[in-house]
């Protein structure tokens, strides 16, 4: 590993003295090239490119070229419509629950927490929401846990989206279901150059760490969560919040419609058929009271 010491031992056996220990004079210490290893992961693009000084192993099933990514980071474009947030729910494990704001084609990370329950970051959105009158939507990931949130900002009567990446795609020949169609379309406006990226180097790295590959009928899929995790890398909550900030509110059809009138009840008893099927029913109560709804 780049900057290890000369007696064997790697980056991560090191004491904090040691680590503060630039291996040359004007270069970066060793514990910068730990943190990036651990945050990166050894198969990462910018792990290759910025800490190794090597070309990034970029193939074919790369889905956003760290150049492309880059190019978005330097990019000044002027901030307009629409004014949306995208929200990916994590829970009290490693993954984080992030806030993305997309003005246009400008994007902003204006939330990161770690370890936060369900009613904690129903908060925060609905803190970003109070600063930004301008959002549309929030459009927040509704699977597992997400279906909380989602739940309690309807409840206040916000505007909330509920994603679920698990749907069939509008193009249903071309995507498998509509993550990879929602992940296609940001990489096409990468290619477009119509979107500038916040100078964050966790969301580079996550957004340069994705893969694609057709299925058996030649869809287009994008990597899981669990296949990355086998690389060595962690979750892309960064990526997945901006995404979903641009994901369009066309595909899964009505399950997009945000309601402010009587049929409010009506429409959230559909989508509880959604999330709750019948015979799984009852787990609904027990989550909602354990969550403190």
């Amino acid at each position: 590993m780049r900057g290890a010491p000369e007696d064997g031992r790697s980056l991560l056996q090191l004491s904090e003295v040691e680590l503060n220990v630039a291996p040359r004079p004007y270069l970066v210490t060793r514990r910068w090239v730990k943190e990036k290893y651990l945050e990166w992961g050894p198969t990462s693009p910018l792990w290759q490119s910025r800490v190794m000084g090597e070309f990034p192993a970029e193939g074919h099933d790369t889905l956003i070229p760290l150049a492309l990514i880059e190019a978005a980071q330097a990019r000044v474009l002027r901030a307009g419509s629409p004014v949306e947030l995208g929200v990916d729910v994590g829970w009290f494990g490693d993954d984080a629950s992030v806030i993305a704001l997309r003005r246009g084609p400008v994007v902003e990370i204006l939330d990161v927490a770690h370890k936060t329950d369900t009613m904690a970051t129903a908060a925060r959105v609905a803190h970003a929401l109070s600063r930004h009158t301008d959002i549309t939507y929030a459009r927040v990931d509704s699977v597992g846990v997400g279906a909380g949130v989602v739940d309690r900002l309807r409840g206040d009567n916000l505007p909330v989206v509920g994603l679920n990446a698990g749907w069939s795609a509008r193009d249903g020949e071309r995507f498998a279901n509509a993550r990879a169609e929602w992940y296609w379309g940001l990489r096409e406006r990468f290619e477009a150059g119509d979107i500038a990226l916040p100078r964050d180097d966790e969301l580079a790295a996550q957004l340069a760490s994705l893969r694609w590959r057709p299925d058996a009928r030649g869809r287009v899929t994008i990597e899981s969560k669990d296949d990355m995790r086998r690389r060595g890398l962690g979750s892309p909550d960064k990526a997945d919040a901006v995404m979903m900030a641009f994901a369009p509110l066309g595909s899964g059809t009505a399950k997009f419609k945000v309601w402010h009138d009587p049929e409010t009840e009506r429409f959230n008893r559909a989508l509880d058929n959604e999330f709750y099927p019948p015979g799984l029913r009852h787990l609904k109560d027990a989550n909602l009271l354990e969550m403190g709804f």
